[in-house]
């Protein structure tokens, strides 16, 4: 694409900051010999320091739009206006040392009267700005290995990257002459030419190694916005220089990983380019923030300038950047000491911070750097170089977001470090074939919480509540929209719908009861079932996310799949009776990581405390009792709960009991299944899942 139309759009807006800032000189001239005149009569330290801040900000500002020779001026007179302050209270500043100060404004004021200005007019970094920028695909690769091709392709699906993979390099050449062809990574591996084309410049000999640099040329003619890289044979130190001034940016070598080539492809659509970066200004010049703000919107960033320092801390929590550009001479406030502030905050202390500053002294430097300072940069002001350094950093930060795995509020995964791990546990359970199923949970009119505290504290709440009640998964994760994902592997969909139901039944009420809120607080959810809803991670999401939309439509419900068989919204009890200790544990875990309440005795007395005294309604689906008790035998105990009770639960037995007599009395006095130990745990789960599943 050309960039004509865009560098007069950016000389348009560069000439319309200059007639902005030029437009408030003279009242900057005003308020600057007001100072002059009050340092001049009153000669204290209070009138000095207020005179040498004011220079300060000039110093930074001036030059920033294009009086260089302004900024310079500005920045003697600071330095002169330091040197009498070490002489307060001692000694007096003498009238030839006022005398001086003036003599320098006014050779102020005579360059603020030229007509010219030296403000550099800069190429944008792209030659469109970032928001206007369209690729085609993610992914080109050209390689001669078409097994590592289809292995690429088919990682690539499951991260859903849009890829498009040849081994044929002479069908690369029409394309990387379509404009229309766009991708925002191309890589040219090791391949081979099989016939000769008379149309291209040399004579290509069947099996003739292509030079990759020759294909990679020929595309940048066309294509200055995409990455570019080359997987090589071999790759020796010499190899690698060739390869950095051909301006090639990644260079990988065979044999190569397809999770690293497509981490690499992943790392290339950072954050910037699917939403805005996020930065915030603080700098008590106005002008210095308007600069930085109209420079980093050009290139696609979302930035809110603060010139009160005295808010920061409320703005920067509201606001949450991803950069902070950080003045150091700030009124009433050192702009170090802001920053140990920030540093010493738990949410913040890893928050990139860039000072700018007029100083330029090597202790100031020292002192920022010591700070914990991520960069520096003294006035005045470059836009090529304030876009640059954002743009480095957003690079970083798209690494280390693809890296971090815990989310800083709730301590669940990250959106990212789930989906990662959610793709690691599909590559299990589709070999397995197993049934899963994976539910999103929501708040309810979340965007209309009050205030971000609230809302913290609402996201923590539901957090705690799922890290409890889901604590036999290990995939719990909050996502980049404010809501929770789970993976419930091994739970198929009824008892996947019936656990997330209970659930948000019960936690809109504890966040009610325990903030003691005006606005009681609900949750809804959706739930997709593998691999009835979808063959992936990503396709089951997109339609959990669905489900989720339309449950928030109607709030505190939970909607799944049509395709699942639908069960009762209330959780259902199993009942276990067995003296074993062990037995019990192995059977409390397993059927509550199907969903399923599970109640324990370990004694005939115990179950008939536990039972007797429960409703038709509150009997559980299933009972498994052992026979062999400590006071007496599970036979007798199912048949005296036979008679207080006309529709006393299916009962599974499983005992030690194992002779054929002992199995067939169970079965004849209405046992479901009768279950010798030891046993398979597998089995019985199955047995009673078809069981409880039809009922």
């Amino acid at each position: 694409m050309k960039s004509t139309g865009n560098k007069k759009s950016l000389d348009k807006i560069l000439e319309l900051e200059v007639k902005k800032y030029r437009e408030t000189i003279p009242q900057k001239i005003a308020a600057l010999e007001k100072l002059i005149t009050k340092a001049k009569s009153k000669s204290n330290e209070s009138s000095f320091q207020e005179l040498e801040y004011a220079f300060h900000k000039l110093a930074g500002s001036a030059g920033t739009y294009g009086y260089g020779k302004v900024s310079e001026i500005a920045k003697q007179i600071v330095g002169k206006i330091r040197e009498w302050l070490l002489l307060l209270p001692k000694k007096e500043i003498k009238k030839a040392q006022i005398k001086e100060l003036q003599d320098l404004f006014s050779l102020i004021k005579e360059e603020f009267k030229a007509k010219e200005v030296s403000l550099v007019k800069e190429e944008a970094i792209f030659p469109l700005p970032i928001k206007q920028l369209k690729f085609s695909l993610d992914l080109y690769i050209l390689d001669g290995d078409d097994d590592f091709l289809r292995m690429i392709a088919k990682e690539a699906k499951s991260r859903n990257l849009h890829i498009q993979a040849e081994s044929d390099p002479e069908k690369v050449w029409d394309q990387i002459k379509s404009k229309e062809f766009n991708p925002r990574i191309f890589i040219v591996g090791p391949c081979y030419y099989e016939k000769i084309d008379k149309n291209l410049r040399k004579s290509r000999h069947k099996k003739q190694p292509i030079d990759p640099y020759e294909i990679i040329d020929e595309y940048r003619k066309n294509h200055k916005e995409g990455v570019v890289g080359v997987i090589l044979p071999e790759v020796d130190f010499q190899q690698r220089i060739a390869a950095i001034k051909k301006k090639i940016d990644y260079i990988l070598e065979k044999p190569c990983s397809v999770k690293n080539l497509l981490n690499i492809a992943e790392s290339v659509i950072p954050t910037y380019f699917v939403k805005p970066l996020k930065v915030m200004v603080l700098d008590d010049d106005e002008d210095i923030c308007l600069f930085i703000k109209d420079a980093l919107e050009e290139i696609n960033v979302k930035v809110e300038t603060l010139c009160q320092a005295g808010v920061f801390f409320k703005q920067l929590k509201s606001f949450v950047p991803d950069l902070l550009f950080l003045d150091l001479s700030l009124v009433h406030f050192n702009g170090l000491e802001i920053l140990q502030t920030i540093r010493s905050d738990a949410r913040f202390k890893d928050l990139p911070v860039i000072v700018i500053t007029a100083y330029s002294d090597v202790e100031t430097i020292k002192r920022a750097y010591m700070a914990k300072v991520d960069d520096y940069i003294t006035k005045p002001l470059v836009k090529g170089i304030i876009q640059s350094k954002v743009m480095y950093f957003a690079r970083i930060l798209s690494f280390k977001e693809i890296i971090q795995t815990q989310d800083f509020l709730t301590g669940l995964y990250t959106e990212h470090a789930f989906l990662y791990l959610l793709a690691q546990k599909f590559e299990k359970i589709g070999l397995e074939k197993k049934e899963s199923s994976i539910a999103i949970i929501g708040i309810d009119k979340f965007d209309a919480i009050n205030t971000t505290e609230q809302a913290e504290m609402a996201l923590v709440e539901v957090a705690n509540s799922l890290s409890e009640t889901f604590k036999a998964f290990e995939l719990i994760g909050r996502t980049n929209k404010n809501d929770f994902i789970i993976f419930l592997e091994g739970i198929r969909g009824p008892l996947a719908l019936s656990l997330v139901t209970k659930f948000i039944n019960n936690v809109d009420l504890e966040i009610a009861l325990a903030k003691k809120s005006k606005r009681s607080l609900t949750l809804s959810g959706g739930v997709s079932i593998y691999p009835l809803d979808g063959k992936n991670s990503l396709e089951l999401i997109k339609l959990a996310q669905k489900f989720l939309s339309k449950a928030k439509k109607i709030t505190n419900t939970v909607v799944g799949s049509s395709k699942a068989k639908t069960i009762s919204s209330i959780i259902q009890e199993v009942f276990i009776l067995d003296d074993d200790l062990d037995i019990q544990r192995l059977l409390n875990f397993a059927f509550k990581r199907e969903g399923f309440k599970v109640t324990l005795a370990g004694s005939f007395k115990e179950a008939v405390l536990k039972l007797r005294n429960r409703q038709g309604a509150e009997l559980p689906a299933l009972c498994i009792f052992d026979r062999m008790l400590p006071d007496g035998d599970g036979l007798e105990l199912y048949r005296k709960l036979k008679k207080e009770f006309v529709n006393f639960p299916a009962v599974m037995f499983l005992s030690k009991l194992s002779n054929e007599k002992d199995v067939i009395l169970g079965l004849k006095e209405g046992a479901i299944d009768y279950i010798t130990k030891p046993f398979s745990i597998q089995v019985l789960m199955q047995k009673a899942l078809k069981l409880l599943e039809g009922s």
